[in-house]
């Protein structure tokens, strides 16, 4: 159970997307959890010549590390074009530990999850370095991925081949090779936590959960199976899977 943003910018990246995050983590409310937010981890993401890296991955509260101000210093320093994931972590599966912090990179995919998808299996030419269901579905994407070529199709394929037919609270996926960003929506219960949005500006476009700035406003919802794909150039694309 997280929160998590991505963005796509032309220019420089919105300095208030990183902030908004960390008080959605710290504030926002998990569903049956007596624990307040989400602390079990945090990481950032983006990309250099479509290869995705680190900028920083905890397995900490990202509202109480003191280095997460060095991490969002990094990411408004980012000169665009560009794409950038981040994730917060209440942790569903698998231990408190740097393995199992999102979002997982394998090759050239990046990937961050909310939900639980129960009964995944592992691909055949990959192994999970932790044990969460969501570093088992960035291994199917980046096998779908490796065969297509193309985050669209190998989404389509995650959705349609992995998921589907899986017991699930819900599958809100954040992914990117670095040329495009996804984004997808489906659930089973507590619709309006497992919520995801999207929004468009003129020099960037985010797809986020659970804001608490302005720039939320004028958002679209994603809808119930709905995957949403952004490219570079801004472009917005929005398929039922």
């Amino acid at each position: 159970m997280c929160r998590m943003a991505g963005v796509v910018f032309r220019r420089s990246f919105p300095s208030d997307i990183l902030s908004d995050l960390k008080l959605a983590a710290e504030s926002g409310r998990v569903p049956d959890s007596e624990v307040q937010g989400h602390p079990d981890g945090w990481g950032i993401v983006s990309f250099s010549a479509s290869s995705p890296f680190y900028i920083a991955r905890r397995p900490v509260p990202i509202f109480q590390d003191p280095e997460f101000a060095a991490a969002e210093k990094k990411v408004i320093g980012l000169m665009g074009p560009g794409i950038v994931i981040a994730h917060a972590r209440h942790s569903s599966k698998g231990k408190k530990s740097v393995e199992n912090t999102h979002p997982f990179i394998v090759g050239q995919i990046a990937l961050a999850h909310n939900g639980t998808v129960e009964g995944l299996t592992e691909p055949t030419s990959m192994k999970p370095l932790g044990g969460t269901d969501s570093e088992l579905l960035a291994l199917h994407l980046a096998e779908f991925y490796e065969d297509k070529n193309d985050l669209k199709s190998a989404m389509r394929s995650l959705v349609r081949e992995t998921i589907r037919g899986k017991k699930f609270t819900a599958a809100i996926i954040l992914a990117s090779d670095g040329k495009e960003l996804a984004g997808y929506r489906d659930y089973t219960v507590n619709e309006e936590y497992y919520n995801l949005d999207v929004v468009r500006f003129e020099d960037n476009v985010i797809i986020f959960q659970d804001s608490r700035s302005p720039y939320s406003s004028g958002s679209e919802r994603i809808g119930k199976g709905e995957l949403v794909i952004v490219d570079m150039d801004l472009r917005v694309t929005r398929e039922k899977v």
